[in-house]
Parts: structure tokens; C-alpha cells; sequence
């Protein structure tokens, strides 16, 4: 191995020279340096891997926003109804071919309080997910429970951090653009965002 050889002759040179105890000196620092270095690296590829995985149990999901929750104090009514809702959104305003086996899972996210809680649904199959994010035009023709609610990916923190600065970016692309004739979005899934500027109609 060269790197060895090197030392070897390093610490020859050095013991001719008197030097050996500077030689050693800088030889730890060295592989302190390598040691935090080869850590970092571990530590990082560790956080990926995680990240991977977290993303790739989300990618069947989607977060409703603004959905009506059922006034029943039966957790199995409000549930029920949850999923009749999801269903009737897939199926019947999206067109979204869509069985009751399909939906995988509906919950609300966090404590019930004053306000309706996010919604999120978990689809057996990314395609259904990604019919139902392609389809989202239909909303502007549905009746007022479907027409108002927001609909997007079950994000990472991480993923959620770069959808907001893509956002940012979105929008000071909006301001510097003196036509007015474009406009300017975020697309792609998560950890695959991108700003894309569209011609308005």
C-alpha cells in the first residue's frame, strides 16, 4: 500500500532527523482529520438512507386540507364518513377509477379541536395517487365540499423545507416578470421539486 510506504519513509526520514515526536504529532492530527471525516460521511449517508425510507413510506399519500368534519362524538361515524367522502372525491369528481380495497388508510392529523383537521389518505398504489394530483382541474366544476379543499404530497420535514424555498423562488420569478403573461409553478414529487413557468389562459 503507498500510503503506508509513505509513512514508513516519513518516520525514517524523521528518525534521522530528530524529529520523530513531530512526525508522530502530525500523524494523529491526520487521522483525527480522517476519523471526523470518515464519521461526517457515515452520519450523512445514515440521514439519506432514512430519508429514503421515510419518503418512500409517503409516496402512496396525499394531504386534504379544508374537508368538513362529521359533528358525530362516534370515532366509527367520523371515520366512516371520512372514508365515503375520500371515496366519493376519487371516484365521482376526479374520475379516478378507484375500489374500496384501494383506500388503504384515512385519518385525521392531530388533535380534534375548533377547526377541521388535515385529512390524509393513503392509496394502495402510487398511480391512483398520481391520478388523483392529475385530476385536480375537475375541482373548479364540483359542488362547494369538494371545490374548496387543497389537496398535496405527504412530505418529508426535509421535503417540506425545499417545497417552501421552490415556492420562494416561484414567486419572486412572479414579481421580477414584468408581461404579466406567465406564471410561475412548483412541480414534481417530492425530494423532485422544480419551478416550471407556464403561459397563462
Amino acid at each position: 500500500d503507498s500510503k503506508i510506504e509513505d509513512i514508513k519513509r516519513t518516520y525514517a526520514e524523521a528518525a534521522k532527523d530528530g524529529k520523530v515526536d513531530e512526525v508522530l504529532q502530525d500523524f494523529k492530527r491526520s487521522m483525527d482529520i480522517e476519523r471526523e471525516q470518515a464519521k461526517k460521511m457515515l452520519e450523512e449517508t445514515k440521514e439519506r438512507i432514512q430519508q429514503e425510507k421515510d419518503r418512500e413510506s409517503r409516496k402512496n399519500n396525499i394531504i386534504i386540507h379544508r374537508v368538513e368534519e362529521n359533528a358525530s362524538s362516534s370515532p366509527e361515524d367520523r371515520q366512516k364518513y371520512d372514508r365515503q367522502w375520500v371515496k366519493e372525491l376519487t371516484k365521482e369528481v376526479l374520475k379516478v377509477q378507484c375500489s374500496e380495497y384501494d383506500i388503504k388508510r384515512v385519518f385525521r392529523l392531530g388533535a380534534k379541536g375548533s377547526t377541521d383537521r388535515p385529512l390524509l389518505v393513503e392509496y394502495r398504489s402510487h398511480i391512483i395517487k398520481n391520478q388523483v394530483l392529475e385530476s385536480l382541474s375537475l375541482l373548479k366544476t364540483a359542488e362547494d365540499r369538494f371545490r374548496n379543499i387543497s389537496v398535496q404530497h405527504d412530505m418529508t420535514k426535509a421535503d417540506r423545507e425545499q417545497c417552501k424555498e421552490m415556492v420562494k423562488q416561484a414567486n419572486e420569478k412572479k414579481a421580477a416578470d414584468q408581461s404579466g403573461e406567465f406564471k410561475y409553478l412548483v412541480k414534481g414529487a417530492p425530494g423532485c421539486m422544480r419551478v416550471i413557468k407556464a403561459r397563462k389562459v
